[in-house]
Order: C-alpha cells, then structure tokens, then sequence
C-alpha cells in the first residue's frame, strides 16, 4: 500500500523548494501527495497594511493557483499522482488543522513535520490550532506530512540532513513514543548574554573580568566552542548547515563603554566572535556608552558583528499602556527602522538581528520586526536554543558575576570537575 503525503501552504516565497521537496519524497515513496494552499484572511489583514482586501487575495488566489499548477506540473514530471486544494479559511488554518486530525484519526498514519527555512514565513502566526502552532514553532512554511506507519522509516532514513522531523504528540495527541519512533538528537545552542565588565561588581548588571576569564576557561577545558552568531540563524535557516559540537554565543547588551576598555583586549588575545546589540541614541552621547569611532574599531577587528537593540530602548509594555494601538506600531517601527539605519550608516554592518528591550515580546512585536527586515530576535528566556526555536524570539542567558565554574556548570549541564584534557577549546 502507497504512503499518503499531504502538505500544507500559505503562499510565501519559501513554498515552491517545500512542494519540490514533498514531490521528490513521493516519488522516492511512490506516495500520492494532496497539496493544501490555504489563504488565512485575518493573517493577511494583520501582517498587509493598507492594501486594499478584495485586490490582494484576488492577486493571492492567482498567486495560489499559480504555484499549484506548477506543483502539478512537477508531480506529473515526476510520475507523481498529485492532487491540489486552493481553499479560504477563517481562521488561517482551520483547514490544515481538520486533514491534520484526518490524519490522526488513521491508524496506520504517523505524522511528522518537514520544513524548509523562508525568510519571512509567517510573520504574525495567530493562536489556537496544531498547524498555527507548528508555525510558530518553525517560523517557516510548514510542510505537514502523513505517511503509513510502515513507509514511515524508509522515509525518514531517505531525507538524511535536509529534513527537521518534531514529535507531534503533544499537539495533536498521537502516541508517537508508543509507536517505537524516536526523534534524532539534535544541537542545542547556549547563547550568553552579558552587559558590563569592570575589575569590580559594581552592581548586578556587571560582570567582573576574573568571573569572566573563568568562564572562558571552563568553556574551553570543557570542550565548547564560541561560534558567531550570524552562524548560528544561518544554521537555524538552512538545513544544510552545519555547527561544530558544544557551540556557544557571546553576546552583549547596551554598547557600554567598557566592551571597548575591558572586554576587546580579552577577545583579541583569544580570538572568539562577539556580536553587539546596541541602542543608537546613547552611542556618542551617553557618558556610559561607546562612541562611534570605538564601533567602528571594534567591527575592523572582523570578530565583532554590530546588531541592533532599539533605537532608545524603550519599555514596550510602558509605551503600549500609554498610546493608541496605531501610534504604538508606528512607534515600533521608528525604533526599530531607525536603530539599523543609523548602525548601518555609521558603521557599515548589516543589520537584520535584533535584542528586544527588557526581554519583552510578543506576537504584535515579532510581526512588525519580520515585517521591518530583522530574521532574528533574541529574549531573555534562560534555556539553549534549538533548530527548532522560533527565529524571532530566540533564547539567551543572561549572564552574571554569580555564574563561577560551579553555576555555569549547572547552567550547561557540565560536571564542574576538570574533565580529561581532550583535543578542542572554546575558540
């Protein structure tokens, strides 16, 4: 008996190579495959402003219909038997979410999930349903696939790097352990953040330059390796990139002077990446802060990546209780447009990652950031990342003079103890 492949899309840019990959798997499978093309008219009137409704999913359905044609095409090329659905659904997927439970209800149906990373995939993802929350797991178009039990493992050995499987039973109530499957382990990224550096704790935000060289050291007796930020969303976005084991990111906050006059020193004795998040209207001005010229010094070394943290740094949640909902979006989007014009402008770096301010976030922030250009965003959530992370609120730990080797054991799930010397640092 044939495998059952059903795909589910929105219509992003990403969802031609997920069709192309769910056709390439059908065929390896001889599965029939249905394609689900779903047009969510909420989604489009939160994450489209000012476009005129009836024009746009007029231009979407065509869009829609376009890409399913040449899904067909495809299929049929492939000696694929495919068959499409362009449906609107209120909300976005309803739909999705019933073939999902189809699916289900099929005793010798296991479900999985496939994805291939877009860059800006569901922006705003709304809440309630299995395929909305798969879309805000992934940040990506989400290809949902159902295939009988006993195909199900020549597929998943067939896909080899390129695919992401999660367990679905915690979202749709399939006992998927039961079933004698298990999840391949996967990277998890520690992602440190720190603000200032001194000789002495001067308040809680400060971490002394001794806890930190322990750090460093323990990283490196332990087998770490710091990797660049940028590599990090680069491994998240594709699936065929790669990271070395036990990777870390150094991160720091604010653009305090003391990066500069504390911290450059170290990262040039050791050569490890750094990525800054900074808020450009203390740069130059505030007498804490960073100049300019410092910046730009710092990006020439080339282990220092300059990103941004808002404009001014403001309290979302304040500036939220105390404007329209109108004039606090636009207000977003001055803090955010503004920040990475001015960085850019001033420094020469790209800028399209983001530190939220406070930590705070939420599904109206991470839409309007998406929406600004950024493709990742970073909170204060103290756990490691994951492939799987969304990638505009990705997690970091913050980092204080309390995390001696002991703390930043537990943090890291290591034995404190001084392993076996092994070949490897924390370069």
């Amino acid at each position: 008996m044939y495998g059952k492949i059903m795909v589910g899309i929105d219509g992003s840019e990403a969802c031609s190579p997920v069709m192309d990959e769910a056709i390439r798997l059908a065929a390896a499978e001889r599965a029939e495959l249905h394609i689900v093309h779903v047009i969510g008219l909420p989604f489009l009137l939160v994450t489209v402003r000012f476009y005129d409704p009836v024009t746009l999913i007029a231009a979407l359905r065509a869009k829609g219909a376009g890409l399913l044609e040449q899904a067909r095409h495809h299929a049929s090329t492939a000696s694929v038997r495919c068959t499409t659905e362009l449906v609107e659904t209120d909300p976005l997927t309803e739909t999705i979410a019933a073939r999902l439970q189809q699916c289900a209800d099929a005793r010798d149906a296991a479900l999985m999930v496939i994805g291939a990373r877009g860059d800006r995939a569901f922006d705003a993802p709304l809440q309630g349903s299995i395929a909305t929350r798969l879309c805000r797991l992934a940040m990506r178009p989400v290809l949902l696939v159902a295939v009988a039990a006993s195909r199900s493992g020549t597929l998943i050995r067939g896909l080899g790097r390129r695919a992401l499987c999660a367990v679905l039973a915690c979202l749709c109530g399939l006992a998927w352990a039961a079933g004698g499957y298990a999840q391949s382990a996967e990277a998890h990224v520690a992602i440190f953040v720190y603000h200032r550096f001194s000789d002495t704790a001067d308040d809680t935000m400060t971490v002394r330059m001794t806890t930190f060289e322990t750090q460093l050291r323990f990283l490196n007796e332990h087998d770490y390796h710091i990797v660049p930020l940028r590599d990090v969303v680069n491994w998240m976005r594709d699936p065929h990139a790669a990271l070395p084991s036990k990777p870390v990111v150094i991160t720091v906050d604010d653009g305090h002077r003391s990066v500069f006059e504390k911290l450059l020193p170290v990262v040039l004795r050791e050569r490890f990446p750094v990525t800054l998040f900074v808020y450009p209207s203390a740069i130059s001005n505030a007498s804490y802060a960073l100049t300019w010229d410092q910046l730009r010094t710092l990006k020439q070394t080339g282990l220092f990546d300059i990103q941004s943290h808002t404009y001014w740094h403001p309290n979302f949640k304040v500036e939220r209780r105390r404007r329209t909902p109108a004039d606090f979006r636009q207000f977003v989007r001055t803090q955010l447009d503004s920040s990475r014009r001015r960085i850019e402008s001033e420094t020469g770096a790209h800028v399209d990652m983001l530190a939220w301010p406070y930590g705070i976030y939420d599904d109206e922030l991470i839409a309007l950031a998406a929406d600004e250009g950024y493709v990742a965003g970073f909170t204060l959530d103290a756990r490691k990342a994951d492939r799987h992370a969304p990638l505009l609120e990705l997690p970091r730990f913050l980092m204080v003079d309390a995390y001696g080797p002991s703390a930043l054991a537990r943090l890291l799930g290591e034995s404190p103890a001084r392993p076996t010397p092994t070949a490897g640092n924390a370069r």
